[in-house]
């Protein structure tokens, strides 16, 4: 068997070699660069046009580890909304190999027993969105998932350009000012980082807020740097990791 599985991925191989060069549709593109990959070839990563070509050179790496390539991957769910079943998740999860999730923010025990139920069926970890404009009910939520080893990490206020965020009597708005969503991300990592119970877990920032900000509150960076002429404080922290939503369109 491993013989044959050889000797296919050989004419795969040498098939590949005589499309260097050729153009491909978007959806062929993707398909196509992980067989690229597997032949020791590697896929021109300035594909990002209407109809992308793949230029292919020859590299050293082969391929890398697919439990790597599991780890790397997530997907949305709708649990704490009650779109989405948590034992359905759970059997999608494991089918598909999938080994982290993101979802709503929820301090309701229901909802965080079905996460936690999830976890100990799928193995799957969490990323949670805090609770709005509420830094102890968040700190709540993540603490309950932590003690049983599901959470991933702490998000902050997702896409505050479509949610507003009230905070320390200030709300935010799009065409207003995200100094609510600054003071809530500051004040969110600080909880978290002083938090013996969350020790090593990551926060993450807050979707899109760096690139949609109306002022200059310096959520485009993860840690303010000395001159950025921000509205909040050089060295502010707000985040480890950033955190910008890709929707695919067309």
């Amino acid at each position: 068997m491993r013989d044959r599985k050889s000797a296919k991925l050989k004419v795969l191989c040498q098939n590949i070699r005589g499309y260097t060069g050729v153009r491909f549709s978007s959806v062929g593109a993707c398909l196509f660069a992980p067989m690229v990959a597997a032949c020791g070839y590697s896929a021109d990563p300035s594909l990002a046009t209407s109809s992308p070509s793949i230029s292919v050179r020859q590299v050293t790496t082969l391929a890398f580890k697919a439990n790597d390539f599991l780890d790397s991957i997530g997907v949305d769910t709708h649990i704490a909304q009650d779109v989405d079943s948590g034992p359905q998740v759970a059997t999608s999860l494991t089918y598909a190999g999938i080994r982290n999730i993101r979802d709503d923010g929820s301090i309701n025990p229901t909802t965080i027993q079905a996460w936690l139920n999830v976890h100990a069926t799928s193995g799957a970890k969490l990323t949670l969105l805090p609770i709005n404009g509420n830094i102890a009910d968040s700190i709540s939520e993540y603490e309950q998932l932590a003690a049983e080893g599901a959470l991933l990490a702490a998000e902050g206020p997702n896409e505050p350009n479509n949610f507003p965020l009230t905070y320390n009597g200030q709300t935010s708005g799009y065409t207003t000012t995200f100094m609510a969503v600054a003071q809530f991300q500051r004040d969110l990592y600080a909880a978290v980082k002083a938090d013996i119970k969350l020790a090593g877990i990551p926060v993450f920032a807050s979707s899109d807020a760096g690139g949609s900000e109306p002022d200059n509150v310096g959520l485009q960076f993860l840690t303010i740097p000395s001159g950025a002429g921000s509205l909040m404080p050089d060295g502010t922290k707000y985040a480890d990791y950033a955190n910008t939503l890709n929707y695919a369109v067309g």
